[in-house]
Order: C-alpha cells, then sequence, then structure tokens
C-alpha cells in the first residue's frame, strides 16, 4: 500500500510540474504514465480521473487532482470499486454532458465562446457525488484516524501542502480528526482570501477548539499571524502539527509570521496578552451539547479587537447554538451565502458558516476610550460581601476596569480596580455589584474600558441623597473629577431603601421621592437622561424586625420608580441570597446582581434589534415598558 501511496505523490508532483491551470488530456496521461504505475493501473486511473477533471470545472486544477486520485486510491471503496464508480460517475455525467466554455458556462448553439471581458458566471454546481468524494465521516478509520490528512490549498500563486496528524478518540473528546466542517470553513477562507474580500495578510487571527489546526494553518499560510488554540488535553497534538508545517505555510521571502499553539479554558479568565488582539475569530463544530456558551461568547467579546469578524463552520452538532447567539450581543450574525462565499465543491447541506461581526464596528474609533458609572446607595452598593465567602473566587485584577478611588492619605485617581471599591466603612467593606457589572459589559463587548465612581455609604437615609445632601453633593463633586480626556459618564447604578423600611410613611413615599432624588442628579451631572439602573432590596429582609417591617413596600417603590423616569430600569432580587446577616447579599449574589444591572443596562441603551431577548433562570429585570406579574403585585401595594 506505501507503494501506490508513493505512486498517488509522484503523479501529484508530476502534475503539479505542468503548472497551476487546467489539465488536458495529453497532460493527465502523461503525468500518469511519469508515476511509473503498471500500465494496467495507468489505464485504470487515467480513464476515470480524465473523465472527472473534463466534465466539471471544478476539479481542474492541480489542487483537484491529487483530491480525486486520494479518494480512489484511499477511499472508501476498494481500488476496482473506486474504479468502478468513477466509470459510473463518468457514464453519469457524459449522458448529460454540454460543451461549456472556460468560465464553465454552457456554449451557445454555434459553439460561440464567452465575450472576451466578460466576467464569468458561476459554473455549474458539482454534483453530490463530487462533493462526496472529499467528505471525511463516512471514510474509513484508517483514513480518520490513522493516517495523515493531506489538505491542498492556493496562497496566492504558491500552492500550499498541510500534512496533519491525527489520533482515534479519546475519553477527552473528539479533537483529534479533521472534520468536514473545518474542510469547508478553511476552503470558504481561501476562497475570500482569493477574491480579495479577506485580506488576512497581516491580520491577527485566533483559532478556537482547533483540534488539528487546519483553518488557522490556512489562515497562517494566507499570511496571517496565527493563535491556534484548544483545551490543555488537546494541545500536544495541535503543537505538533504546527511544527510540523510551519515551514509549508510560511511565506518565501517574508518575514515569519507570528504562529503558535497554546491551551485556551473559556471558562477561566482570558490571558492578558489575549484581550482585544484579534482581527478574526474562527472555529468550527465548537457548539456542541453541553457546550459553556456564555463563556463562549465572554471569550470571543474579550479576544475581539472593535472592528473584529469571526467565521464559525456550525455543522451538525449545534445544540448550543441558539444559546450562544442569544448570549452574544454586541455581534449582528448572518450565515455565509453558499452561492457567493463558500467553495462550490467544498460545502455540505448540514455544514453552514455562521459570520459574526462586531455591531457598530468600523465607529470603534468614535466610541469613547473609557465608560463611566455611578455607584450610589447603601451598604449593597457599596458592597458587604466577605473577600474570603467559601467556593467564590475574586476575579484576576482586569487593567480595564479602573475605580476613582483615594489610599493612604493620596489624591483620588483612577486605579485598577478591585474590591472592595467603597471605603465608606473600612472594617465592614467587601465585595459588591459594580466589579461584575463591568465585566458583564466588557464580556458582551459593549465597552472597551469600564471606570467606576464609588459614591455609595452604608445606612445612608435617602435625604442624603437629595440635592443639597451631603452624599448628593459628594457624588457630583467625585463624577466632575473623574471624568478625563476621552471618558463619557454612560450611567448611574443606584441600590438605596433599607433606611426606610422601619417607618411605613417612609417607605408610602419612597418611590416618588426616589425618582425625585435621581432626576435632579442627572441633571447636576449634565445628563438628564443618562441610564438609571436600581436595584430591589433582598427578599431575605425579616419583616418581623421593626427595621424592616415596611421593607415590601420599599422595594413595590424601587420597581415603580422608572416609571416616574425616563431611562430607567429596576432588577429583580429574586434568588439572591444574603451572607447570613438578613441584610447584605452574599458575595456570589452580589457578582450576580452587577450581572443582572449590565443586563438590565444594555437593554435600556440598545435597540431590541441589536441587544435580542437577554433571558435568565429568574425574573432579573422590570423595565418600564413591560412590567412583569411581580411589578403589577408591587404596584397593588403601592396602591
Amino acid at each position: 500500500d506505501l507503494s501506490e501511496r508513493g505512486a498517488t505523490n509522484r503523479i501529484h508532483m508530476a502534475a503539479r510540474s505542468e503548472g497551476n491551470g487546467p489539465l488536458d488530456e495529453e497532460e493527465l496521461r502523461a503525468a500518469v504514465e511519469a508515476s511509473g504505475l503498471s500500465p494496467t493501473r495507468c489505464s485504470a486511473l487515467a480513464a476515470p480521473l480524465f473523465a472527472e477533471l473534463s466534465l466539471s470545472p471544478h476539479l481542474g486544477s492541480v489542487s483537484d487532482v491529487f483530491q480525486v486520485l486520494v479518494v480512489i486510491e484511499d477511499g472508501l471503496l476498494g481500488r476496482a470499486e473506486a474504479v468502478d464508480l468513477s466509470e459510473r460517475v463518468h457514464r453519469l455525467l457524459s449522458a448529460n454532458r454540454e460543451r461549456r466554455d472556460g468560465c464553465g458556462r454552457r456554449r451557445p448553439a454555434g459553439g460561440t465562446t464567452a465575450t472576451q471581458g466578460t466576467a464569468c458566471s458561476p459554473a455549474v454546481q458539482p454534483s453530490a457525488l463530487e462533493r462526496l468524494a472529499w467528505a471525511r465521516e463516512h471514510k474509513s478509520d484508517a483514513d480518520r484516524f490513522e493516517r495523515d490528512y493531506a489538505h491542498q490549498l492556493t496562497a496566492g500563486s504558491r500552492l500550499v501542502g498541510l500534512r496533519l496528524q491525527q489520533r482515534p478518540f479519546s475519553a477527552l473528546g473528539f479533537a483529534s480528526t479533521v472534520w468536514d466542517s473545518s474542510v469547508v470553513l478553511s476552503k470558504a477562507i481561501e476562497r475570500w482570501a482569493a477574491r480579495g474580500s479577506a485580506g488576512l495578510a497581516g491580520k491577527a487571527v485566533v483559532e478556537l477548539g482547533a483540534g488539528c489546526g487546519l483553518v488557522g494553518l490556512t489562515a497562517a499560510a494566507l499570511g496571517a499571524h496565527v493563535t491556534l488554540t484548544d483545551l490543555p488535553e488537546n494541545v500536544p497534538l495541535l503543537a505538533a502539527n504546527v511544527s510540523a508545517n510551519r515551514d509549508a505555510v510560511a511565506p518565501p521571502g517574508k518575514p515569519p509570521q507570528t504562529l503558535q499553539a497554546r491551551s485556551l479554558d473559556w471558562t477561566a479568565p482570558l490571558p492578558t496578552d489575549l484581550a482585544a488582539s484579534a482581527d478574526l475569530i474562527v472555529g468550527t463544530d465548537l457548539f456542541y451539547h453541553g457546550c459553556p456558551v456564555e463563556d463562549l461568547a465572554s471569550t470571543l467579546a474579550s479576544l475581539a479587537r472593535p472592528d473584529a469578524e469571526a467565521w464559525l463552520a456550525v455543522g451538525r452538532n449545534r445544540g448550543g447554538l441558539d444559546a450562544f447567539l442569544a448570549a452574544s450581543l454586541g455581534w449582528s450574525s448572518r450565515l455565509a451565502d453558499r452561492a457567493t462565499e463558500l467553495d462550490p465543491l467544498y460545502q455540505l447541506e448540514d455544514v453552514d458558516v455562521l459570520v459574526l461581526r462586531r455591531a457598530g464596528a468600523g465607529l470603534a474609533a468614535q466610541r469613547p476610550r473609557r465608560l463611566i458609572f455611578a455607584l450610589c446607595g447603601q451598604s449593597n452598593m457599596a458592597g458587604r460581601g466577605s473577600l474570603l465567602e467559601a467556593g467564590v473566587a475574586a476575579p484576576p485584577p482586569d487593567a480595564r476596569i479602573s475605580a476613582f478611588s483615594q489610599e493612604g492619605g493620596e489624591e483620588e485617581r483612577w486605579r485598577v480596580a478591585a474590591d472592595p471599591l467603597h471605603a465608606d466603612k473600612p472594617d465592614k467593606a467587601g465585595a459588591g455589584p459594580g466589579l461584575s457589572f463591568a465585566r458583564e459589559l466588557l464580556r458582551r463587548g459593549f465597552a472597551q474600558e469600564v471606570g467606576l465612581v464609588p459614591c455609595a455609604c452604608g445606612g445612608s437615609e435617602l435625604a442624603r441623597w437629595e440635592e443639597g445632601g451631603d452624599l448628593f453633593e459628594a457624588a457630583v463633586k467625585r463624577v466632575a473629577a473623574s471624568l478625563g480626556e476621552g471618558d463619557t459618564l454612560a450611567g448611574l447604578l443606584w441600590h438605596q431603601g433599607e433606611s426606610d423600611c422601619g417607618d411605613a410613611s417612609l417607605a408610602r413615599s419612597h418611590a416618588a421621592r426616589c425618582a425625585r432624588a435621581l432626576g435632579r442628579l442627572r441633571e447636576r451631572l449634565g445628563s438628564p437622561t443618562l441610564p438609571v439602573v436600581l436595584g430591589e432590596l433582598g427578599y431575605f429582609l425579616d419583616q418581623r424586625d421593626g427595621r424592616f417591617a415596611h421593607a415590601a413596600t420599599v422595594n413595590a417603590g424601587t420597581v415603580a420608580a422608572p416609571e416616574r423616569l425616563p431611562a430607567a430600569a429596576c432588577v429583580s432580587a429574586h434568588g439572591l441570597e444574603h451572607k447570613g446577616d438578613r441584610l447584605h447579599f452574599s458575595t456570589a449574589s452580589q457578582h450576580e446582581l452587577g450581572r443582572r444591572y449590565a443586563l438590565a443596562y444594555l437593554r435600556l441603551v440598545r435597540p431590541k434589534s441589536e441587544a435580542g431577548e437577554i433571558t435568565a433562570e429568574a425574573p432579573f429585570a422590570f423595565p418600564t415598558h413591560a412590567r412583569g406579574a411581580e411589578a403589577a403585585v408591587a404596584q397593588a401595594i403601592i396602591d
């Protein structure tokens, strides 16, 4: 078998010496005879090969000659069966054969060729048999797991040959073979680059779930700087393929581009050197059942530069696709057009290519560098979650999130944010919702940087937040001092009301007083329609305790306050837990509360068509335009 495989390679090399254009019958026969096969084998190969090549304009290049030879020599069928199939395909196609011009179009009566200078229209589509010839899913185990996978592509004037090692599946997963979807995406990228629309030369490309590395290596051959990533257990095979093909993909006469394989776990924080590093993100078969789609969406958003795109091939295993699209705020999406964007031969009915583009791509230069948010209210906004809560790991510092704060007697300035953000009561300060709010905005691709201005104070009555109150005036002053060149005040987060829960009169008037205070605060900050997101008090407040006897009424007022304010929303405390004191949210609940603040904020500032449907296991927000059942109950309490 090895000698016959060697003969196949010699046929390929002999054919390659004839150039990269379509082959005629004489050239093909010369190439076959030069391979050193017996006359019988030459005859057996030459007839079906030429039948395939001459009848389909899609099988007329040297690269396609090699692919057909691989099918005949090493395909699912035995040698005799492969020849017989080729002859039957020949007869099938010949029965409907029509002469065609160089563009693959039917010649009109009289044999007139296409008008000189006229662009070729799309040729007749390949048959299902022609597509089945390259598809790998139905090939033998030897082809899929034991032998190297050979792949040919055209990069400019070069014909590049890739050889990828494969391995049998293991308990660790299914990343050790070349899947059909990766072939479809690789050929699509090659086609786009040939048309000049992809422009991959010099671009930074990151491949997710790279497996054997076919798509990333194709991008490298087309001139991109490529980082191929996968889970740690899949990296050894991936790294071996990168190393084996490094010379093949390197552009001759040019400095070597970046080409590396590294581990990447979507559920872990993104390495800082990969943040905002990619012009193009590629991946295949990422949406398997049980896929951590929110983590994948977060990774995608964190990797992408402001004008990035993502090309993701989706095979039949797409159980997580809908959830991924719902989680991918900040991206527009479409399916690649099969007729114009996918390779005519290398496509299958059960493989789509999803094209994602950052929403507002092309406008990134006009976006503010940093979005500023004021954090106002009392202790649950300031944060009292334990920094050592069991089972809750503190996220690593993120240079894209900063806090305007004071340390050690210094003047207030911007610093990399970390809990505790507030210093209102240093002996009690802990984790609040601010950091998780900022992380969610970055994860969703909404902001390049987020700045948090801590203004909350534990135990503060609402009167202190009304105009003239000490906390109102301090917030106005602190926010004004925080704004620098390139900064934009983008919103205000509010959590206040526990101090009103012990007085029935204060509880009943809470909605009106809260709306009035926030309205005046926005005006003094210079933005009367500044988005405001309020948060409910914890449902765990014990109304048998006189301090919280009217908590339900205050919560109802908090839910109703956005009715009195433009550009406002309220997030639910449904399902959130206390840290053991029935007053303050636990650290895990603070993280979830911050996430809900972010989702509600995005619904406020983005049109519905862009934001999509944001879902959560619990009702997380009461939008001003459609209040739910809990909001109706709240209004009944007020009434």
